[in-house]
């Protein structure tokens, strides 16, 4: 049975309504589970107090929101009825970011609960002897599972459950400790296991390393002698990140800077040719290193110039944009545009290793920041349910997890297909028609907007085709819509898009190839889709 539990309200703080994400992410949620007794609730009401952060109790949300208490509920719609609301609720709760969460002592039984909450967030084991917690028990009021001889049924339900237990790592013993200093440890061991993320390329060989957290700028100089990447390094960046980074990265690795103007519109044969001869003007050598430093901009035209001077140098990624780190570092594809379309000249050269210093998305324009969210959607149509619907329901913005999870879909799809010569063509949700948009519109468009636009312009070519799951569309336009990213365009005739379409590199035989979507999840690849059903698409999403 399915009940709308309707606890928004009471879960989001300073709420919005669309498309408001600040350019930052937010603390991943922290949940409290443990057998019943053990002090979640006391524990999770003050550790959201030293943090900052709303509290949830889930047994006190199920009773406000039915109206029943925890044993009435229990009783009238029987056990396996009550994990299904508290499924729902977890599902709900999943779908936020910054909150300390209390479950209920049987929540993160099942595998659903336990898949979204740790989808979401870190689970938090608290653990108690079974002395103790019956010694706490005897003066509480009975729980379902606890209504008759406590301590036989306490040690029988420790036991069917220490499986379940078990599979937590995360664990912290409160037999002697108060709740302040169960918090305390709670603190220091969040702070001691907030260590940055890091994803493995293993293909094609030798394969390359991507790390994602907090302040890994700092930390540069380490990795590249842990790699030994060799001097010179220079670093490639834009007017818009070079002034912001690029003076403290220069120190830490005595680099010297080639800027270039920023914009879509630079990532040209003249931006490249000047590359070169700055390269040959500053000494660099086969053996040296580049360090591309920026969004997807630097990273498609530094990548190139390390691809192809002296026939190949080495070189770091160091994306700043949250495109550039969901998307356009990861790979190894590189390239230019050229007047007739984009990325039409490029290679596969594989960076060395790619950081995400999350503390750069700071900087972004909240724009720039959204047109990145797109990518994160892209991720989720094409294979992540669970974060399509995080963005879905939520409204503030993303956490480093959510993050995570759009960057391991490309990363296990380019480790599959290096070369694109299959599964990866996936990635090109959006892009058939998305590059057409912004070749017709001069790149005045974000790449993002485009790509959202062409997604949305894809899934109805997808069920005008009779392939796609029915009101597909109107999903992925419902969520485009909440995170304030483009439905229709304007100023744009949809013949001269379906031009720019045809000059799109993916094509084969002459046949434009698209990666369409037929449900959340599920991506397939076409090519015979008649000029008529594309253009009629194009149109419907002409502003009039």
């Amino acid at each position: 049975m399915h009940m709308n539990l309707n606890i928004s309200s009471h879960l989001i703080t300073n709420s919005r309504q669309s498309g408001q994400a600040d350019s930052r992410l937010l603390p991943e949620n922290l949940v409290l589970f443990g057998p019943p007794g053990v002090g979640k609730t006391s524990v999770g009401k003050l550790l959201a107090k030293r943090l900052g952060r709303p509290f949830i109790d889930m047994d006190e949300t199920l009773e406000r929101q039915l109206g029943q208490t925890i044993n009435s509920l229990f009783l009238s719609r029987g056990e396996a009825g009550f994990r299904q609301l508290e499924a729902e609720l977890c599902s709900h709760l999943a779908c936020q970011s910054n909150l300390v969460v209390a479950s209920g002592g049987g929540t993160l039984l099942g595998a659903e609960c336990r898949a979204s909450m740790l989808a979401s967030g870190r689970v938090i084991l608290l653990t108690a002897s079974e002395q103790k917690l019956a010694d706490r028990l005897l003066t509480d009021p009975p729980r379902p599972l606890l209504n008759g001889d406590l301590r036989a049924e306490l040690r029988e339900l420790l036991s069917s459950r220490k499986q379940i237990y078990d599979l937590f790592t995360f664990k912290v013993d409160t037999d002697e400790q108060s709740a302040d200093q169960i918090v305390d440890t709670i603190l220091k061991t969040v702070s001691e296991q907030d260590a940055p993320a890091s994803a493995a390329i293993q293909s094609p060989k030798p394969g390359y390393e991507i790390r994602l957290g907090s302040g890994l700028y700092y930390q540069l100089d380490e990795l590249v002698a842990e790699l030994k990447l060799q001097p010179p390094f220079i670093i490639i960046s834009d007017s818009n990140v070079g002034p912001i980074y690029a003076t403290r990265l220069q120190s830490a690795l005595n680099a010297a800077l080639i800027q270039f103007p920023a914009g879509e519109h630079n990532k040209s044969i003249a931006s490249l040719e000047r590359i070169y001869r700055e390269l040959a003007k500053l000494g660099m050598e086969r053996s040296g290193t580049l360090i591309a430093l920026g969004g997807g901009v630097v990273g498609d035209l530094a990548g190139f110039a390390a691809a192809t001077f002296m026939r190949g140098v080495r070189w770091i990624n160091l994306p700043t944009s949250l495109l550039a780190m969901v998307d356009a570092s990861i790979g190894g594809k590189v390239g230019i545009d050229l007047n007739q379309g984009k990325n039409l000249v490029g290679a596969f050269h594989q960076p060395s290793l790619v950081i995400s210093d999350t503390d750069t998305l700071q900087t972004l324009p909240g724009a720039e920041f959204r047109s990145g969210l797109m990518e994160m959607i892209k991720a989720a149509i094409i294979a992540d349910p669970l974060l399509f619907r995080w963005f879905e329901e939520n409204q503030n913005s993303p956490s480093r997890r959510w993050l995570e999870r759009a960057i391991k879909v490309k990363a296990d799809i380019v480790q599959q297909d290096p070369y694109e010569s299959g599964a990866r063509a996936h990635l090109n949700l959006g892009h058939t028609v998305g590059h057409g948009l912004e070749a017709a519109s001069g790149y005045a468009r974000r790449h993002g907007e485009a790509i959202a636009l062409g997604t949305l312009i894809e899934a109805e070519i997808a069920e005008d085709l009779n392939v796609a799951e029915e009101d597909l569309a109107i999903k992925i336009e419902a969520v485009l819509q909440r995170w304030g990213l483009p439905t229709q365009y304007k100023g744009i005739e949809p013949d001269a898009i379906l031009r720019a379409m045809m000059m799109d590199k993916k094509k084969q035989a002459g046949r434009l190839r698209f990666a369409l979507p037929l449900r959340v999840g599920q991506v397939e690849l076409r090519e015979n889709v008649p000029e008529a059903t594309i253009l009629k698409a194009i149109e419907r999403r002409l502003e009039t």
